[in-house]
């Protein structure tokens, strides 16, 4: 049924210690660079960002149960499909099966059997409003933390100018950080 055990088994260690709200375990099981972004409100880079985004929504209201469905979602063929260094969840592939993760979509790369990038699609605007009160007003602002519209820290690759960063960002420019070579 999968392509490999061995990612859904990193997959639902990773996931699990999400449930139980245990960051710093929780960062032991991602890579050194990770990307995480939640379409439409933060791309996350770096351990620190990530780990800050962690200690923010995990405790919160919800999260747990969230947790379970998108372990449950893992082994559901309809809705997640495998690669050999990837998943991908389309929660909206079995009709109410899935209430929380409405309007969702889960996109997992690894590196290794550690994730690298995720990617949330959130479509529902109600989620939306509730993921940014979760974070808080200031999480656009810290280091590694950006948010679609700003140009804070975005590569020249996104905007055509490089903004206020030190580093490039964009996801060819970490592709490449990686040693992979992309046209």
């Amino acid at each position: 049924m999968f392509s490999n055990e061995k990612l859904r088994a990193a997959a639902l260690v990773h996931m699990q210690l999400e449930h139980d709200v245990k960051v710093d375990q929780v960062m032991d099981t991602v890579s050194a660079h990770p990307v995480w972004w939640i379409e439409p409100v933060f791309r996350i880079e770096g351990r620190s960002a990530l780990a800050e985004s962690y200690r923010r929504v995990l405790p919160e209201p919800g999260h747990k149960e969230m947790a379970v469905e998108t372990m449950a979602a893992l082994d559901d063929p309809e809705v997640t499909k495998w690669g050999d260094s990837h998943f991908v969840t389309e929660f909206s592939a079995a009709q109410g099966r899935y209430p929380l993760h409405k309007g969702m979509a889960l996109v997992v790369h690894f590196d290794g059997l550690l994730p690298a990038s995720e990617r949330v699609y959130v479509t529902d605007p109600a989620a939306t409003k509730k993921l940014r009160k979760f974070f808080g007003p200031d999480f656009g602002t810290l280091p590694g933390v950006h948010s679609p519209g700003s140009k804070r820290g975005l590569s020249s690759e996104m905007t055509g100018e490089v903004v206020g960063m030190d580093r490039m960002t964009s996801d060819q420019d970490w592709a490449l950080r990686r040693g992979e070579r992309r046209l």
